[in-house]
């Protein structure tokens, strides 16, 4: 595992490569996660070097019945090769109160997902996967909209549990106000926070800092 600050610190050794190497990108909404982890994965395709994406492998372009039926296999997949680790996450994001049933239902979606996706990937020993967001990102939103946040020892047995030594995170670090501005110019409606919640900005970067210094 490894955490840089920005992705041009990033070099892969195809040779050495015996399994796959996972790259997430974490940091605020807006914080250009998508875009980079797109050049990143475009760059190193151009190059010869074998790349999955998450956005593309989990089908986030397509409808959303499409979307979740492709998502529906490594949530599965989550729960046949990692049942514990399945459940231990279920029992974080409900200990953490979340607002609403929903919120609660969708995190655990995704971090089963993402858990699955893994596997499969690790399993099919691909090349680098790159992760726009997932991982740190599903802790962040879990601690973020959680009235209860979870100790961050705890998420790091989740962490140990899925294996971290194939994984490098590059924390995405932008101001609260270009990460604002990038929210209000967007048209798609996919953000867990809207451009104008002041309060709510604060509270993701206090959030996102304790999570960069302690990971």
């Amino acid at each position: 595992m490894g955490f840089s600050p920005h992705p041009a610190s990033l070099t892969v050794n195809v040779p050495s490569l015996a399994g796959p190497i996972f790259i997430e990108f974490a940091g605020l909404p807006g914080a250009g996660k998508t875009t980079l982890a797109s050049k990143v994965g475009d760059h190193l395709s151009a190059t010869g070097i074998g790349t999955h994406t998450r956005t593309r492998d989990l089908g986030d372009q397509a409808g959303f019945f499409q979307r979740q039926l492709r998502r529906s296999v490594f949530a599965g997949t989550a729960w046949l090769r990692h049942p514990v680790t399945s459940f231990r996450l279920a029992g974080l994001v409900w200990r953490s109160q979340q607002p609403r049933l929903l919120t609660f239902l969708k995190l655990c979606w995704n971090f089963w997902t993402v858990l699955g996706y893994v596997a499969a990937r690790r399993r099919a020993k691909a090349g680098v996967v790159i992760l726009d967001q997932r991982l740190l990102q599903g802790i962040w939103s879990t601690e973020w909209s959680g009235a209860r946040p979870r100790p961050l020892p705890d998420w790091w047995k989740i962490l140990e549990d899925v294996g971290l030594d194939d994984f490098h995170f590059v924390l995405c670090d932008v101001p609260e106000a270009v990460a604002q501005q990038r929210i209000a110019e967007r048209d798609d409606g996919r953000t867990r926070i809207s451009a104008a919640e002041e309060e709510n900005w604060e509270r993701a970067g206090i959030v996102l800092s304790k999570i960069a210094a302690f990971f």
